[in-house]
């Protein structure tokens, strides 16, 4: 535990922050202190060829150049020369110069000396000559031009690091008759020594200056910022963990009050969102168990035990429906108006749902009661039609197909109120479509007239009746299941008794949807005399 409140804190908005602005302090004090390094450095070489240019111009001044003329030419040290080399001496260990010179203007590939000041490492002396590529180019020019003149830093591999100043001597005519060389090193400019000395004073003043601003940007950072952070991640915690009832009172005037704000109204809203969903799940859930029983209801409407007519050898039919919703708008019937007539009907009313199904039910319920008062079909469609037409304000209205088995003699006579046309298998035959002459839908105006058709049914014969939602069953390209595909199912099936017909028509058709959604009510009817 305390490991992880060690990381926790050392983790924290804080920190980073601090961590940040100190790595960017350091960053930037390097940088300042190599800039600051290099203009030291500068300075220092400027000041040393200033000193060195300033030595060279003086001695220069004291030397009679009629005198070194002569002297450079009879090798002779006379005692005006060694007045000279005295001084000469002096100014080298008074002024801490490297090595201090005069040569003759006079050279090819050697350089002759008048005199040089005695150091350690040289001792040349008057008429001593050294090669001419050991000296800087600057020293030629001031021989050439008169100039005095002054070196960049050079390393030479003899005398050091250094720098060097250059000044013409002159005889009474004004001729350069020498030069007056004087070097200053510059070692310790360049050593490592002194530059880790400048730098770790340039980095102790810098941090000294930055520990106030730092400590005070902690302080203001903890109290402007890390508190209210703090807050509002204790408040996040509090809403994650089901504390709905979350309020905030952070008052910095920056961003921050801004996020609580929106946190707080997020809090409100997230609490309102919950009660509404609370809310619209109860109703859910409660419309659910309602569709669930009306699903029960018209389950229970429709004939749903097979055989449906167990001690009727003369017929044998079997019916199935599956909605597309929990309720639908398609439904079947068969039942006995007397003993020797069997009614039959199909039919689909427009839509789908509890409209439609509250719709199905009252068709349902006119059809079947009018044709127990002994109608034909037509007669029984002229009637329904008329009474759904009675205010029907939402429109809706029923195809249907409906026959009546006469059966001690297998005349079957049937209407057809715009629904899809049965298909008929005659005894070992194919199955072929119904004849039928189709008229307008019921419940769609009033006053129509319907026709009806009749036809002998046989031994062995069937008939196939169905809705809408079998032939336009869609697969995942939206294309359809259609009437000659149904066709040739029930061709290749024919041989299977009524039960099995419908299952493999189903079968067939969930196989060519191959999961596509059930668009419409699937409803199927069989029928076969014996």
């Amino acid at each position: 535990m305390a490991l992880e409140n060690k990381q926790r804190r050392f983790s924290s908005l804080i920190v980073k922050i601090i961590a940040a602005n100190c790595l960017t302090l350091l960053v930037c004090v390097a940088l300042s202190a190599s800039i600051t390094y290099l203009r030291y450095r500068n300075d220092n070489i400027l000041y040393y060829n200033d000193r060195a240019l300033a030595v060279a111009e003086t001695i220069a001044a004291s030397i009679d150049g009629d005198n070194f003329k002569e002297t450079v030419r009879s090798g002779q040290k006379s005692e005006s020369w060694r007045r000279e080399k005295a001084a000469l001496d002096s100014a080298l260990s008074r002024i801490k110069l490297e090595y201090l010179y005069i040569i003759d203007s006079d050279y090819d590939e050697k350089v002759t000396y008048y005199m040089e000041a005695e150091t350690e490492q040289s001792d040349l002396s008057l008429g001593d000559t050294d090669d001419a590529f050991n000296y800087a180019a600057e020293m030629f020019q001031t021989i050439k031009t008169g100039q005095s003149t002054i070196t960049d830093v050079y390393v030479s591999g003899t005398y050091g690091i250094l720098v060097s100043g250059f000044a013409a001597i002159r005889d009474s005519r004004g001729d350069v008759v020498g030069v007056v060389g004087a070097d200053v090193s510059v070692r310790d400019v360049f050593s490592l020594k002194h530059r880790l000395e400048f730098a770790v004073r340039l980095l102790i003043v810098v941090a000294l200056c930055a520990v106030a601003p730092i400590a005070i940007q902690a302080f203001f950072l903890r109290r402007m910022v890390g508190r209210p952070v703090k807050e509002l991640t204790a408040a996040a915690a509090r809403l994650g963990g089901g504390d709905l009832a979350v309020s905030l009172s952070i008052r910095t005037g920056d961003e921050i009050e801004k996020l609580a704000d929106t946190f707080a109204k997020m809090a409100v809203r997230l609490n309102e969102y919950i009660e509404n969903l609370t809310r619209v799940t109860a109703e859910k859930e409660r419309i659910g168990a309602e569709l669930d029983v009306a699903t029960k209801i018209q389950t229970s409407m429709l004939p749903c035990i097979f055989p449906a007519f167990p001690h009727r050898a003369e017929f044998d039919i079997y019916a199935s429906m599956q909605p597309a919703k929990e309720v639908g708008g398609d439904f079947y019937d068969f039942f006995l108006i007397n003993e020797n007539k069997l009614a039959v009907v199909i039919a689909d009313v427009s839509g789908k749902g509890v409209p439609a199904a509250l719709f199905m039910v009252i068709a349902k319920t006119l059809i079947k009661n009018n044709a127990q008062y002994d109608k034909s079909p037509k007669e029984v469609f002229e009637t329904v039609n008329n009474l759904l037409c009675e205010n029907n304000e939402a429109g809706m209205f029923v195809t249907a197909f409906m026959g009546i088995l006469d059966i001690p003699s297998g005349k079957f006579t049937y209407a057809n109120a715009g629904h899809n046309p049965p298909l008929i298998k005659r005894a070992n035959g194919q199955y072929e479509w119904l004849p039928t002459n189709p008229g307008l839908m019921l419940a769609g105006l009033e006053d129509m007239i319907y026709s009806q058709d009749e036809i002998q049914l046989d031994s062995g014969d069937i008939l196939f009746l169905y809705t809408d939602g079998v032939t336009e069953a869609v697969d995942r390209e939206n294309r359809l299941f259609a009437e000659p595909r149904l066709k040739d199912a029930l061709n290749a099936y024919r041989g299977q008794d009524l039960r099995g017909l419908l299952l493999s028509i189903k079968r067939e058709i969930d196989n060519f949807a191959d999961g596509a959604e059930q668009a419409d009510d699937i409803t199927m009817l069989a029928f076969a005399r014996r």
